[in-house]
């Protein structure tokens, strides 16, 4: 194997789980095969960024390098896949409230899809192309071996920095929920039950009207969600493939 080609299958192993990613998370939505067409035209466009590519491996040492950039790029899709879940999963958690549980699966897709638009919008693309150039000067092609205790850990700091965000996202809705439960409440003691009969038809259309007018302030968070998950995968990537 030449020098020129090893370099391309190291720099396509580290972008692979994003394509891998972008197919799983996006519940079907993006094809497998568009996923992986993706990677190839990413990885031919950060082929210059990745340096001089490494001398030839032997075979266990190739096996390795190629893990070593599999767990980098999949530091990178797990950090954008939990950013951009964070949103719908703030429906989930919202969904605890009686009001929204019969709606949570309905609502669940709009947000995510209304929090990728914007996402895409605001240029997510080049940060992330940006941010995995830069991952070549954090951990250059078939360096040090990697850590898998840091990985591990980083990949757990991951999952409970995106559940404690989601649970952020879904503050508003679960405070409006709240108040919307008790103001029925109150209305039900202070008047006759026969007044309130239709109580869970009432339910059910506030708490879709309070999800329609938080859909936008709360997806408009997931940009800075993604920033914050590529800063976040690099610093880890900095710890545990050096």
């Amino acid at each position: 194997m030449s020098r020129e080609l090893l370099q391309a299958l190291l720099v396509w192993a580290r972008v692979l789980p994003l394509g891998l990613a972008l197919s799983t998370f996006s519940r079907a939505l993006v094809p497998s095969a568009v996923g992986l067409s993706l990677t190839l035209a990413l990885a031919a466009a950060l082929i210059p960024a990745a340096g001089a590519g490494p001398e030839l491996l032997g075979v266990a040492a190739l096996v390795l390098a190629l893990l070593r950039e599999l767990a980098i790029g999949a530091t990178f899709a797990l950090a954008l896949a939990l950013a951009l879940l964070s949103i719908p999963w703030a429906v989930s958690l919202s969904a605890g409230a009686e009001m929204l549980a019969p709606l949570r699966r309905t609502l669940e897709t709009p947000y995510a899809l209304c929090a990728g638009w914007l996402v895409l919008s605001l240029g997510a693309a080049r940060a992330i192309v940006t941010g995995l150039a830069e991952s070549f000067r954090d951990a250059p092609l078939a360096g040090a071996v990697l850590s898998t205790r840091a990985f591990a850990l980083g990949a757990a700091q991951l999952v409970t920095d995106a559940v404690a965000t989601a649970f952020g996202f879904a503050l508003p809705l679960l405070v409006a929920l709240w108040l919307m439960s008790f103001t029925l409440a109150a209305l039900r003691r202070a008047l006759l039950p026969s007044a309130l009969a239709q109580q869970p038809a009432v339910a059910g259309l506030l708490a879709t009207l309070a999800a329609a007018l938080l859909l936008v302030p709360i997806a408009s968070r997931a940009p800075e969600a993604v920033r914050h998950a590529i800063e976040v995968a690099r610093l880890l990537t900095r710890g545990f493939a050096r």
